[in-house]
């Protein structure tokens, strides 16, 4: 079972995850006596009887960014892929989810404190945790807001792909990898290594915050306004594009260079913040999204530790 700590004012939140994606929630306060200072629940099953996804990574948790969604909770990301056989190809497709825990500072307690959907039918009302089937189907193409997925969402991968590392969140995006069994061309050997998959996306929509890059200059490509006869836009080969709120062409991921599993996303603080998935840093599509206009020289790392 994979762990996350947050340490909130007087409490500590203990989140969890197992590998068949049963997500728990422990609070830890501090106020209340030793025999009632730990309380806890099980508050999303992202498990499926059809499809057996596993969930091997760490939750990323993270708190939303109030100015940019309206809304202060908690979000907690985990992708799926069986990572004790990355190269096998299942029936059913992989997810990124993302769930939206509306309780940063505790809840008030109570039977359903942990349950946090109700359903009412024929004039009773239930409460239960939130199931993969809460979760909308996001995408570029059709992002869904926190009104239209109050619990979460979820992005699907292709076929075959994988998510076999813990997700990063900063400034408001997520970015994790994937791997894909058949990418990344054949060794020398003649056996496929795999290749991997880069993505960065909006926490409260899941839409990608990726743009596409002019080979030449390295900067984001702005459409030039092509239509095709429905109204979509369309770039020269007259595929259907999206772009971002500066006219920006967006794009889904970034093919990564190494072969095999790619190693965890990681946030350096050198003279200014740099992104690595393993030994390629600076990935200027991933900073880009994931940086910003930042003041890098207000950024530094926290430490705790208990006296």
């Amino acid at each position: 079972r994979r762990q996350r700590q947050m340490c909130i004012r007087d409490r500590d939140i203990i989140f969890a995850i197992d590998i068949r994606g049963h997500v728990w929630r422990l609070d830890v306060d501090k106020t209340e006596p030793l025999a009632t200072i730990i309380d806890g629940g099980m508050i999303a099953n992202l498990s499926s009887s059809t499809d057996n996804r596993r969930f091997y990574n760490q939750l990323d948790v993270s708190r939303s960014n109030f100015s940019l969604t309206n809304s202060d909770h908690l979000n907690i990301s985990i992708g799926s892929g069986y990572r004790a056989s990355p190269s096998s190809t299942e029936t059913f497709r992989n997810n990124m989810y993302v769930i939206f825990d509306d309780y940063p500072n505790g809840n008030t307690p109570g039977t359903d404190r942990y349950n946090y959907v109700s359903t009412t039918a024929r004039g009773s009302t239930t409460f239960g945790p939130i199931t993969a089937s809460d979760l909308p189907l996001t995408s570029t193409a059709d992002p869904k807001s926190k009104e239209k997925a109050p619990h979460g969402f979820y992005r699907q991968l292709e076929l075959g792909e994988k998510s076999l590392q813990k997700s990063i969140t900063f400034n408001n995006t997520i970015v994790f990898t994937t791997f894909v069994p058949n990418g990344g061309g054949n060794s020398v050997c003649g056996g496929s290594l795999g290749g991997n998959r880069a993505y960065a996306i909006d926490a409260g929509s899941g839409a990608s915050v990726l743009t596409e890059r002019d080979e030449t200059t390295d900067e984001p490509i702005l459409h030039d306004g092509t239509e095709d006869a429905y109204g979509n836009l369309v770039d020269t080969d007259r595929n259907i594009v999206y772009v971002d709120r500066n006219g920006y062409i967006i794009k889904e991921y970034v093919e990564l260079a190494g072969q095999g599993i790619a190693s965890a996303t990681t946030l350096l603080k050198l003279k200014d913040l740099v992104v690595c998935i393993g030994t390629e840093c600076n990935l200027d599509e991933i900073e880009d999204a994931m940086l910003g206009d930042l003041d890098f020289n207000r950024a530094y790392r926290s430490f705790w530790r208990e006296k």
